[in-house]
């Protein structure tokens, strides 16, 4: 864990928190997206319900989010 910066917990995988994790981080407070933060990294095929928690590398655009 690292404390200082929790959000970067996977960065050695390749991984990065997002999302839900920048707004309690206090990392996110505008995006192009506002007042739908929640759509911010919202992928081609994601349908509106789908939120992306977990994004990898943006070549393979892999993603784990909640529906």
């Amino acid at each position: 864990m690292n404390e200082e910066s929790p959000r970067e917990v996977l960065k050695s995988l390749n991984f990065e928190l997002v999302s839900p994790f920048e707004i309690v981080d206090g990392y996110r407070r505008s995006c192009s997206t506002v007042p739908n933060l929640h759509l911010h990294y919202q992928y081609y095929y994601d349908v509106p319900e789908f939120m992306t928690v977990i994004k990898g590398d943006g070549t393979t655009q892999f993603h784990i989010g909640y529906y």
